[in-house]
C-alpha cells in the first residue's frame, strides 16, 4: 500500500511540474506546437495517474466498484465500428501497431497511433499490415488498442475500416474489414487516426454514462487530495 502511495505521489509530481513548466512557456510565448506537445505529455500522463488510481479504488471502495461496473455495461456494444480518418507517413514503420485515444462526449471514440513497427532487414514487413487490435476501454472512456494479429496483401494494405465489441468489462477487440490501396507511399501510409461510429445503444446510455463518469472522476479527485494533499 505504502509503495503504491508513493508512486501516486510521484506520477502527481511530475504532472504538477509539468503543468508550471506550460504555464511558464505560454508566458514567454514560446512555439505554439511545443505547448501543444507539453499539454499532450499532460493530458497522457494524467490518464497513468487515474488508471493507477482506479485500480486501487476499485479494489477498496464499494461506490467506485459498482459506478465502474454500471459504466462497462453502459459501454457495452456487440456491434463496436471504426473508420479510419487520417492517414500519415511513416518513416520507419510499415503499420501502425498501436492506438490510444478517448470516449468523446459525442459518443464517439477517437483513437490517434501511439507505436509503428520496427521492421529491421524483413521484406515480408513491407507487404504487413494490422489485421486486428485488441485493448481496452477503462471506466472513465479511455482507449488503448494494440495490434493482435498481423497479414500480408500484396495490395490493399492500409486497414479504413474495423469491426468487433466491447464487452461486459470494458474489453475490446476489432479487426479490419476492409482496407486501401497505399499507391503513392509504397507501403510507408499508416493509420494515422480512427473513430468509432456512435458507440451508445441510445442516448438514455450515453447521458448515464457521463454522469456516472462525473462521479467516478470526483471520487479519483478525492482520494488523489488524500493521498498528495493538494
Amino acid at each position: 500500500m505504502e509503495i503504491k502511495n508513493k508512486k501516486i505521489i510521484k506520477i502527481d509530481s511530475k504532472l504538477k511540474k509539468l503543468a508550471e513548466k506550460i504555464c511558464k512557456y505560454e508566458k514567454v510565448r514560446m512555439p505554439f506546437a511545443t505547448i501543444v506537445r507539453l499539454k499532450k505529455k499532460h493530458a497522457e500522463i494524467n490518464i497513468e495517474l487515474n488508471r493507477l488510481i482506479t485500480r486501487r479504488l476499485v479494489e477498496e471502495n464499494e461506490t467506485f466498484y459498482e459506478l465502474a461496473n454500471k459504466s462497462y455495461e453502459l459501454l457495452k456494444n456487440g456491434s463496436l465500428k471504426f473508420k479510419t480518418t487520417a492517414q500519415q507517413m511513416s518513416a520507419t514503420g510499415t503499420h501502425t501497431t498501436e492506438l490510444r485515444g478517448r470516449l468523446h462526449r459525442n459518443g464517439h471514440i477517437y483513437c490517434d497511433v501511439k507505436k509503428t513497427n520496427f521492421p529491421i532487414f524483413n521484406f515480408l514487413s513491407d507487404y504487413s499490415f494490422p489485421s486486428s487490435f485488441d485493448g481496452d476501454i477503462d471506466c472513465l472512456g479511455n482507449v488503448i488498442l494494440k495490434k493482435k494479429s498481423t497479414d500480408y496483401a500484396l495490395f490493399k494494405r492500409v486497414p479504413t475500416r474495423l469491426e468487433g465489441e466491447i464487452n461486459a468489462k470494458g474489453k475490446i477487440q476489432v479487426r479490419a474489414t476492409e482496407r486501401d490501396q497505399d499507391w503513392l507511399f509504397g507501403g510507408k501510409h499508416i493509420i494515422s487516426q480512427i473513430v468509432s461510429e456512435y458507440t451508445f445503444k441510445d442516448s438514455i446510455y450515453e447521458n448515464e454514462f457521463f454522469e456516472n463518469k462525473k462521479k467516478l472522476e470526483d471520487l479519483i479527485h478525492n482520494f488523489k487530495e488524500e493521498i498528495t494533499g493538494h
